[in-house]
């Protein structure tokens, strides 16, 4: 990810409608996994660590783990979550098992598709949950990603023909963010004219009502077996088999 990027990502990420609908849809499905009263949890490319400190207030015991260390960690144990930085693919045999691998937007960031599922794999118990979020579509591919240094986008077919048959059985996998389209399409056609990569909060009154609707969508997708049929963003979930 672009450096100008990583610095704008706490305040995005702890305010946007984007990441905060999504992280209210991961942790609804975490909480109906019934994976006990204190799961341990890895959060995978964890970022500034607002979901990762959040699952920490409902008792879960949180490890996170991102190839940058950010300011808001401030120290190796913040607000009860153990932070390290370092790439995945190189520390997970340290990471240990878990109840529960969360890893959101990550998977197109890593060129050795393969070896990240097995590293995930490996980091979760027998019968325990993954939960993975991807950007959907290639056709949709845009500066966007350039900037973020994604290396593919996915379908539900391909997101599914990664995971399965590697000690995985894909339980739930589809899309969400549907009313999303038509507002990435038309980013996509104007981004030749854009003068900044910068990707702000929206102002007040519209972030809250994007959060409105999308918490509605997201809740929508939630009581679907396999949640929507089209979205910019693609969810398994996932348990490990041996």
């Amino acid at each position: 990810m672009d450096e100008s990027l990583l610095q704008q990502y706490p305040e995005v990420e702890r305010d946007h409608f984007w990441w905060v609908s999504r992280r209210e849809f991961v942790r609804s499905l975490i909480r109906g996994a019934e994976l006990g009263r204190e799961p341990r949890v890895l959060d995978v490319g964890c970022g500034s660590g607002v979901l990762a400190r959040e699952l920490k207030t409902f008792g879960a015991t949180v490890a996170a783990i991102d190839v940058a260390a950010h300011a808001e960690w401030d120290s190796a144990v913040t607000d009860g979550v153990h932070f390290r930085e370092g790439d995945y693919l190189e520390v997970s045999s340290e990471l240990g098992s878990h109840d529960c691998v969360l890893a959101l937007d990550v998977m197109e960031h890593i060129e050795d598709e393969s070896g990240f599922v097995s590293a995930i794999e490996r980091n979760v118990r027998p019968g325990g949950l993954i939960i993975l979020t991807v950007p959907a579509y290639q056709w949709m591919w845009s500066r966007h990603d350039d900037i973020n240094h994604h290396f593919r986008r996915y379908t539900r077919q391909t997101l599914g023909d990664a995971l399965e048959g590697r000690g995985l059985r894909v339980v739930r996998c589809g899309y969400i963010f549907f009313g999303l389209i038509a507002p990435k399409l038309v980013a996509k056609v104007l981004e030749g004219f854009r003068s900044s990569d910068r990707v702000p909060v929206p102002p007040e009154t519209i972030n809250r009502a994007a959060t409105t609707y999308f918490l509605w969508e997201l809740t929508l997708a939630r009581s679907r077996r396999d949640f929507l049929p089209a979205g910019t963003s693609v969810v398994a979930v996932c348990r490990r088999t041996l």
